[in-house]
């Protein structure tokens, strides 16, 4: 269970770095996407 959440932390840190990184057209697409991804998991 830890291997598995380091693992989504370290993914989440990855995304999150992109998300912050690539402020342009695919914005959009990225809030969207973690918006259904914690929608999941809430």
């Amino acid at each position: 269970l830890e291997t598995i959440l380091a693992s989504s932390k370290f993914y989440f840190t990855r995304y999150k770095y992109l998300f912050i990184s690539h402020r342009n057209s695919s914005y959009r697409s990225y809030q969207k996407y973690f918006a259904f991804v914690f929608f999941c998991i809430a």
